[in-house]
């Protein structure tokens, strides 16, 4: 019987090749630039064996390893099944190689339109520090910084590596956070490494109900609304990440670190103007070229925009009584900071009374 080929061992040796052909030719570059290519290499690694493949060419090309040599790619496209996801990302390899040292470089439009490219930033992590942009999952950080990077012309980061927004145009979910070419940093918790941050809040009814369809079907799916009914899962998951939502903020609050509050509900509302305010705490302008980027793509890919609509009330007595104390407490500390209070809920404002969950300050 003649054994079957082993792709996964192919892919296995061939990944391992190409590191050790990244850590020969980096001898001469800067210890930055050795940690990304660990990092990005540990985050293909991470992943199934053969999507990472199929993914490697892509990862290597978007600005961040950038001395794969043309003959690692081929390798890394000969190693997989499908190569045709491959060829694009080896052309631009190519393009990359010939003398486009940068993504904008490649995607300038001269059509007499914006140019909306985006890249990553041409500063140092000596000249600017780490910002995080932290929320509640489930509170609208992705399609904030989809916001940002549209207004800003820069690539957004992230602490924790998300390949569905990687391949969903998030280039920056590669970089190595600390490296200092990004934007901000998506987190989810405190860290007192950051020097500030933008905290974006959402009323928690909403963001636990968004993070549980996000819990089921990641980013874009929902669930039926039959399932948050007499659901015990439903119910023991959202205790278990009210504590969380208050926990957080106060973590933020009390480091008494430079902090931006954002209230989604408000970024709904007005998003240029909590574009604007973002922009400014970070010492950058929307300019008119890039409010015109900004118009043409508000929602984005990532964006759940649409309200859920339940006939009937998701939450029990108990959650509600749960959820009221965390929004008491959570005023208590914005007040304190002369931030206005959490904004009301609004899956379905016909369901419960809300007159009573606000503080005003």
């Amino acid at each position: 019987m003649v054994p079957m080929f082993n792709w996964k061992l192919l892919s296995v040796m061939l990944m391992f090749t190409a590191m050790c052909s990244y850590l020969l030719s980096t001898w001469y570059t800067s210890r930055d630039d050795l940690i990304q290519g660990v990092y990005v290499m540990r985050k293909v690694f991470s992943e199934d064996i053969h999507e990472s493949t199929r993914n490697a060419a892509k990862l290597m090309y978007n600005g961040t390893t950038t001395h794969f040599s043309n003959n690692t790619v081929t390798r890394l496209v000969n190693a997989t099944k499908n190569t045709d996801s491959f060829e694009r990302a080896s052309k631009l390899s190519t393009d990359y190689q010939a003398g486009n040292s940068s993504l904008s470089n490649s995607m300038t439009q001269t059509t007499g339109e914006p140019d909306c490219s985006i890249a990553f930033g041409n500063w140092s992590n000596t000249t600017r520090p780490l910002v995080a942009l932290s929320s509640f999952p489930g509170s609208g950080n992705t399609w904030t910084r989809h916001l940002l990077e549209l207004a800003s012309g820069v690539y957004t980061g992230a602490y924790s590596y998300d390949n569905d927004l990687y391949l969903g145009g998030f280039t920056g979910e590669t970089e190595y956070y600390k490296r200092g070419r990004t934007l901000v940093i998506k987190d989810h918790r405190f860290r007192d490494e950051y020097k500030s941050a933008i905290l974006l809040i959402r009323n928690p009814y909403d963001a636990v109900i968004t993070l549980y369809h996000y819990h089921k079907k990641k980013h874009t799916g929902k669930i039926p609304l039959r399932e948050f009914k007499n659901n015990v899962e439903w119910e023991d998951f959202a205790m278990e990440h009210f504590k969380k939502w208050i926990n957080m903020m106060a973590e933020w609050i009390s480091s008494k670190k430079p902090l931006l509050v954002v209230h989604y509900e408000d970024l709904k509302h007005d998003t240029v103007y909590e574009v604007k305010r973002m922009l400014s705490f970070l010492n950058m302008t929307l300019t008119p070229e890039r409010l015109h980027c900004l118009e043409m793509d508000i929602e984005g890919n990532f964006h759940r925009h649409k309200e859920e609509t339940f006939d009937f009330d998701p939450y029990t007595a108990d959650m509600h009584t749960v959820i009221k104390e965390n929004i008491r407490l959570a005023n208590g500390l914005l007040r304190n900071i002369n931030i206005p209070s959490v904004r009301e809920p609004s899956y379905d404002k016909n369901i419960h009374e809300t007159d009573n969950i606000r503080d005003d300050i």
